[in-house]
């Protein structure tokens, strides 16, 4: 009974945070991980697996997994999956969307992109390895802890030469009764990036913001610089506002494949009291769109 206590405080702990959208920190180099209008935008098709295992060897340890693929058609158009799940104590959280994107050029430096994904999501909470002295607890056999609904985001992105600018809106179908998004609530989400890539002789440098608002809440910022070397291995640093900061890096296995792995830190650097964050990237690419 003790432990199943503690799983519900998580629970509420979530429900009451800031929403998890963007926690992966292997969407510095996998943007589509967060805006839909990036599917695509390459002109290649691509795989991507993260595995993220949050706060690493503690009682609150989350175990995540993300999956995206995305594939350019003709006529400036591309389509694209994204599929994750979320396990924290017994809560488990999962889902799936299909993403549909459109790239506008404007120029022969600059396009317009825009996406939309629908999909859906569940989230349940497993008592069946719990010793439960009292099964007909009202707080156990809550249905509103196991519910799903339907899941979908939109994204807008604007390039120009090295210059990326987006908006994004997950969670477009969330609402405070309906909750179908681990650590969601009422209001609507905005997501505000930029990026802009600086190439030297040596490497592409490529320094990113990224602005989470939420109306119930204080806006968060989070900043990252990335260094480039030909394309075949890179590494940098991230750091949120009023958590801490990230590590980053990776390279290319061959024309084909890519791994990477990130490092965070506990809150406020605290990796003792709170353990760190691991994560690791593969990414397949694969079919280069006709021109």
């Amino acid at each position: 009974m003790k432990y199943l206590l503690a799983v519900l405080m998580l629970a509420l702990f979530g429900e009451k945070s800031f929403p998890q959208v963007s926690s992966y920190n292997h969407y510095y180099n996998h943007p589509f991980m967060y805006n839909p209008a990036f599917a695509g935008i390459e002109d290649m098709g691509q795989l991507t697996a993260v595995s993220r295992m949050q706060w690493a060897g503690s009682e609150r340890v989350v175990s995540s997994a993300f999956i995206t693929a995305e594939l350019p058609l003709k006529k400036n158009i591309a389509i694209g999956g994204r599929f994750y799940s979320d396990k924290q104590g017994l809560i488990n959280h999962s889902g799936g969307l299909f993403t549909l994107a459109y790239h506008l050029p404007l120029s022969s430096n600059s396009k317009l992109s825009f996406g939309i994904s629908a999909g859906a999501s569940k989230r349940s909470v497993s008592t069946g390895n719990l010793n439960v002295s009292s099964p007909d607890d009202p707080i156990v056999g809550n249905p509103e802890n196991n519910r799903g609904g339907l899941d979908g985001d939109f994204g807008v992105n604007y390039n120009y030469k090295g210059l990326n600018l987006g908006v994004a809106m997950p969670s477009l179908f969330g609402s405070d009764k309906d909750d179908i998004r681990f650590g969601q609530q009422k209001g609507q989400l905005v997501l505000l990036s930029a990026a802009y890539k600086i190439n030297t002789d040596f490497a592409s440098i490529v320094p990113q913001v990224i602005y989470r608002s939420k109306s119930e809440f204080q806006g968060k910022t989070e900043t990252m610089l990335t260094l480039y070397f030909k394309q075949n291995f890179w590494g940098g640093s991230l750091y949120r506002f009023g958590y801490g900061p990230a590590f980053y890096g990776g390279f290319k296995i061959n024309p084909h494949f890519s791994l990477g792995y990130a490092y965070e830190t506990g809150p406020g650097g605290r990796s003792v009291s709170i353990s760190g964050t691991h994560e690791i990237s593969l990414s397949y690419q694969f079919a280069k769109k006709d021109t």
